[in-house]
């Protein structure tokens, strides 16, 4: 016997029920999602923005992350989780500050610096992060650039670094 409409006054909490047809409108799904490290250093030239070229993927569950650029598939439009870690060393000078930046559609979208203020000590490591709740359509585009800027000689961008892209279920 089919079952067209439930009432709460003969439903059994404490029975188990078996569907065979297809129950619509619960759950869903996040994906994509991938998480990226970097597993090499990469120079970052003095005050230059450089995209942060990530080398190691733990996982990408619909390959959106291609040339280090994540770009939304089709049919997956919605609200994102990213969330950058960028990791800076110099072990010639004083890192003054480290902007980790995120960019959508090659434009500048949302960066979180850090700074150190001048008082003797020589600081050689930096880590900063940008996190953020976007909307995002099919085709859009995400980049991860990273901002150093020292007292001499050439930053680094380290293996400590990383990314993550994640679609929330609306």
């Amino acid at each position: 016997m089919a079952i067209t409409k439930i009432q709460s006054e003969s439903l059994n909490l404490s029975d188990n029920y078996d569907f065979t047809g297809t129950v619509t409108g619960a759950g869903g799904t996040n994906t994509p999602n991938l998480a990226l490290y970097k597993n090499t250093d990469q120079n970052i030239g003095d005050a230059a923005n450089t995209k942060i070229t990530f080398d190691t993927e733990n996982f990408d569950t619909d390959n959106a992350w291609s040339s280090n650029t994540f770009t939304v598939p089709s049919g997956k439009a919605g609200k994102y989780l990213i969330q950058f870690g960028f990791q800076s060393f110099n072990s010639d000078s004083t890192i003054r500050s480290a902007t980790a930046k995120i960019y959508k559609n090659g434009s500048l979208y949302q960066s979180q610096s850090g700074e150190y203020t001048d008082n003797g000590q020589a600081f050689k490591h930096m880590f900063t992060q940008a996190v953020r709740l976007l909307n995002l359509s099919v085709g859009d585009t995400i980049e991860f650039y990273g901002n150093v800027n020292i007292t001499s000689g050439t930053a680094i961008c380290s293996g400590d670094s990383y990314a993550s892209i994640t679609k929330i279920i609306e």
